[in-house]
């Protein structure tokens, strides 16, 4: 369900209380329910403060288990996680690792965990494993505080700004032991839906990273297959 119109602070707040905040993180991922698979070509810029280092890759998605990335520029690399096993191919030679065996270390299971999915926000699962608190609001912009449960994420918090009409994320504050890192997201739609358009990283340090999304491909039918790297 999506806001309509421009509704006064007072009964927006009341609102959000009664209706739990858990939906509204809900609603970000259902946007994409329909969506199988998704492919697109990604640009990295990364800014250095003498110099620009240019990234060219092409990224494809399927669900939460199965992502493939693969460099168009430079020394011929791949990447990818097919359920319980991630593969990464340099020229000829193909690794392969197993989570199943590295599991008993927690530390390890989280880090990979994060990796899931680059491309669309599996929001649902910061309600299990952050706190979630409203600290500001204004208009259809709603700015979140998430602390994560466990100190076992490499940052002590974040602030999400979310578009409450678009159903999208606007902004991230990255809290981490060395700086805050704020993060912007754009989008462009395809087939009704909201895609990444560009993601801007300022990172602590003054280095800024900018990421560019085109040539979106929907619902391709992408095997499991397709993810084993050979």
């Amino acid at each position: 369900m999506k806001l309509k119109g421009i509704i006064s602070l007072v009964i927006f707040y009341l609102s959000l209380k009664g209706q739990d905040i858990g939906k509204i993180f809900q609603r970000l991922s259902r946007s994409y329910s329909d969506i199988q698979d998704v492919s697109c070509e990604v640009e990295t810029k990364i800014h250095l403060p003498e110099s620009t280092v240019t990234i060219k890759s092409r990224i494809w998605v399927k669900g939460k288990e199965y992502y493939r990335v693969k460099s168009l520029t430079g020394q011929p690399m791949e990447f990818s996680k097919a359920g319980d096993k991630i593969y990464m191919k340099m020229g000829n030679q193909v690794q392969k690792i197993n989570l199943k065996d590295i599991r008993e270390n927690s530390r390890i299971k989280n880090k990979i965990k994060q990796t899931e999915n680059p491309l669309k926000f599996q929001t649902q699962d910061y309600l299990k494993t952050h706190n979630i608190r409203l600290i500001s609001s204004q208009q259809n912009i709603l700015r979140f505080e998430l602390i994560p449960k466990k100190d076992t994420f490499i940052y002590s918090k974040m602030e999400m700004s979310v578009d409450t009409l678009e159903n999208t994320i606007k902004e991230l504050k990255i809290y981490t032991g060395t700086g805050i890192q704020r993060v912007v997201f754009e989008y462009q739609e395809n087939n009704g839906k909201k895609f990444l358009k560009k993601i801007r990283m300022l990172m602590h340090n003054g280095m800024f990273v900018e990421m560019d999304y085109r040539n979106y491909r929907v619902n391709q039918g992408l095997s499991d297959k397709f993810f084993e790297i050979k």
